[in-house]
């Protein structure tokens, strides 16, 4: 993208068709704790929003709603000695931002949203999981 060549990407031409936290977390994953030009490869941005935010976290969402809503399971609420097995993330990702290494942040975000993918994979009630639905009711993911 070049201004001097006439190609680059008005903010209010962008924002007229897709939506800023998209942009936002292309830029976040680029941004080290250092000073640096960061230019918006549209290959690589189409690649990274479809490969981290929909292939991850969007993935994550739909799937735990898809089994959540009939069994009743709700998220349960994290409790110290419930993830005392496993450094928090949260603050690990807060140290991220707080040292403005926003890309180890995104880094993070996206390992948890793995994570949290392979347990519902691997907990996910379902035809070939007799009983699951019942022990989805009380699981906690990542004791």
């Amino acid at each position: 993208m070049s201004k001097r060549d006439g190609t680059f990407v008005a903010a209010t031409t962008y924002l007229r068709h897709l939506d800023p936290a998209y942009l936002r977390y292309y830029y976040a994953s680029k941004l080290g704790p250092r000073v640096d030009d960061l230019d918006l490869n549209l290959e690589e941005f189409v690649a990274r929003v479809n490969a981290d935010m929909v292939g991850k976290v969007v993935n994550l969402a739909s799937r735990t709603a898809r089994f959540a809503e009939p069994t009743g399971w709700r998220p349960p609420i994290p409790t110290t000695a419930g993830c005392s097995s496993r450094p928090p993330d949260g603050q690990d990702i807060a140290a991220a931002y707080e040292a403005c290494d926003f890309a180890r942040a995104m880094r993070l975000v996206l390992a948890a949203a793995d994570r949290a993918n392979k347990f519902v994979e691997e907990n996910a009630p379902g035809p070939s999981r007799p009983g699951q639905q019942q022990r989805c009711k009380t699981c906690v993911p990542f004791n």
